[in-house]
């Protein structure tokens, strides 16, 4: 039988409570380490704020320049899956984002991996209440990409919020089937493990992504369908081609620092599959920085 989280009536009282605490707390957290990214061992490479925006490193696997804060997509470049990962910071392309209201500020301390981006915070000093935005109309950051591995991906964000229900999502959007439908399979039903579309026609091709875990936790939970939640799976992706991922404002006080894609076989239960918390999804979830691949190489949209 399918396992449904609370309705947002439900969550009503705790939602109020938190939206009190979010503005002292929410500051805190993203100025902090995280204790939590370090107890358990899930986090992944992120920012440094003092990094030089000019700054490069070299990969000494394949002789291409890491990301650093200065664009990849403003070059021509994407960033390159290894292994059927797919590790991105926002970070790297804000300073093209169709808009200002993304401000950075220090992302949770990993245990694991150097911290290489900072975290992306929309409007953090305006109101939690302020109303959402249309998909697309503002804050859109350009994230181009390939894989190595063919296969559907599974969409993860590390995200914190500032409420539990509201004022804790973003817009997400990707090269969708014939431009009209998601996939997404039901997070609750162990069941079925179907992938199913939901049209994106009315929203320009964007899927609303949020979490529910409360104010201030960063976290990996990366949900779609309101009140329902799903997983959002890509379509199938093959080598070869360079695809779109767009992340674009929606609540204010929403953070993220991180985008990973890895492939998952969507009939699996367990290792390879598109659960949480397997050892698949704890590699992705640690992944190293993915490269960023043919700057000024003329590289096209899929």
């Amino acid at each position: 039988m399918a396992v449904r989280r609370p309705t947002r009536l439900a969550l009503l009282a705790a939602t109020t409570a938190a939206v009190v605490a979010a503005a002292t707390i929410l500051p805190a957290v993203l100025a902090a380490p995280s204790p939590t990214a370090a107890a358990s061992g899930v986090a992944a490479v992120r920012a440094s704020p003092s990094r030089p925006p000019s700054t490069a490193t070299s990969d000494d696997a394949n002789g291409a320049s890491a990301p650093t804060v200065s664009t990849c997509a403003t070059r021509g470049g994407h960033y390159a899956a290894r292994n059927g990962r797919l590790a991105v910071a926002p970070a790297w392309e804000a300073a093209a984002a169709s808009s200002p209201g993304w401000v950075q500020s220090p992302a949770p301390q990993s245990a694991s991996f150097p911290i290489t981006a900072p975290a992306l915070t929309w409007q953090p000093t305006a109101s939690i209440t302020s109303p959402t935005l249309e998909p697309g109309s503002q804050g859109v950051l350009r994230l181009p990409f390939s894989v190595d591995v063919a296969g559907h991906y599974r969409v993860l964000l590390h995200s914190v919020s500032a409420g539990i229900t509201d004022a804790n999502d973003v817009w997400f959007s990707l090269n969708w089937p014939r431009r009209r439908s998601a996939f997404v399979r039901d997070r609750g039903n162990v069941d079925d493990r179907s992938l199913s579309p939901v049209s994106t026609v009315a929203t320009g091709g964007y899927v609303k992504m949020y979490q529910n875990v409360g104010a201030g936790r960063w976290t990996w939970e990366s949900n779609t369908v309101d009140e329902n939640d799903h997983y959002l799976i890509t379509r199938w992706l093959v080598p070869g081609r360079v695809y779109i991922a767009r992340l674009a404002a929606r609540s204010a006080v929403y953070s993220v620092d991180r985008l990973v894609l890895y492939v998952c076989d969507k009939k699996l239960e367990g290792e390879g599959g598109c659960d949480d918390s397997t050892g698949t999804w704890q590699q992705a979830v640690e992944s190293k920085d993915s490269v960023c691949m043919g700057a000024d190489g003329g590289d096209k949209e899929a």
